[in-house]
């Protein structure tokens, strides 16, 4: 069974074009929740890990393959303004793609992880184009933030992302994740 690679170790920057940076006490954080790195936990929904250049990517097969992560809300999320999250992603082979669409579909829940019921999972889905022309090369696109909602600092997100049929032109090849990212604002002490 081959093992999904997710990412382990989670980087946190500040987002210094934020409406809160100014503030000097809240800032934007992006993470980096499902990559194709670091970290393998199998599964029997596995998408295919892609090496292109030295990037690694993960191709999902329409309807079937799916990733999972668990995350615990950081201590310094502000609860003052929603979780979001976005995806990156491209083209898995060397096929002229253009103007091909990709949707995908990320699952989520949460909760509090101390005697409470896993809940039931909340889906969001989002449609993205494939514009280049290119055939060789890779174009890593990035959809729109999706708000998740205002959630409880300290509480557990469980997700999944996987590739869906989209309602436009489905592309040839895969559709190659790069990353899932979250973004929310956090509590910052610049000293």
């Amino acid at each position: 069974m081959r093992g999904l690679l997710l990412q382990r170790n989670i980087n946190l920057t500040p987002d210094t074009n934020s409406e809160y940076a100014d503030a000097n006490l809240i800032v934007t954080y992006h993470a980096s929740i499902v990559t194709a790195s670091a970290y393998k936990a199998p599964s029997l929904k596995d998408p295919t890990p892609i090496v292109y250049n030295s990037t690694l990517l993960l191709g999902f097969t329409l309807n079937t393959d799916q990733a999972f992560r668990q995350f615990k809300i950081t201590r310094e999320y502000t609860e003052t303004d929603d979780v979001s999250f976005h995806v990156h992603w491209t083209k898995s082979s060397d096929v002229n793609e253009q103007n091909k669409n990709v949707k995908w579909q990320v699952g989520v829940n949460v909760f509090n992880g101390s005697s409470q019921q896993i809940p039931a999972t909340t889906t969001y889905t989002i449609e993205d184009t494939y514009d280049a022309a290119d055939t060789t090369e890779r174009t890593i696109y990035r959809t729109p933030d999706v708000p998740i909602g205002v959630l409880t600092k300290g509480y557990y997100l469980g997700l999944y992302v996987e590739a869906i049929t989209p309602v436009g032109v489905a592309m040839a090849s895969e559709p190659a994740l790069y990353s899932l990212d979250l973004t929310f604002p956090i509590y910052y002490n610049k000293s």
